[in-house]
């Protein structure tokens, strides 16, 4: 099988987890951020900016998402405001960080 050097300029990113509800209960959620794909020397120039913070990184490659609900389950429309609100979530921030850069890179085949 041959390989095309033509890479998509963006990343459908899979963000799945848990969050506690009001009795401890582990309440799963996913969603899905559409995200800029970067180079790997675009990627070692942004985290090589020690005064960037997780939520700075991701609101430069964040560009859109799916799954986003409200209480009601009404979908969510994106905004910076809005990803702001969901990165403000205590750990949000991180469990988006590391989906990206699993979502994003080449992996090796899975072996049968």
């Amino acid at each position: 099988m041959s390989f095309k050097l033509s890479v998509s300029h963006t990343v459908l990113v899979p963000v799945e987890g848990h969050l506690p509800d009001d009795t401890g209960r582990k309440v799963p959620f996913s969603f899905r951020l559409v995200c800029k794909r970067l180079g790997a020397e675009q990627l070692k120039a942004q985290m090589e900016q020690s005064d960037a913070t997780v939520p700075e990184f991701l609101a430069g490659v964040v560009s859109g998402w799916e799954g986003v609900q409200d209480d009601n389950g009404q979908a969510v429309p994106f905004s910076a405001a809005a990803l702001q609100e969901l990165l403000n979530i205590v750990g949000m921030a991180g469990v988006c960080f590391q989906a990206y850069f699993g979502a994003c890179g080449a992996k090796a085949k899975e072996k049968n």
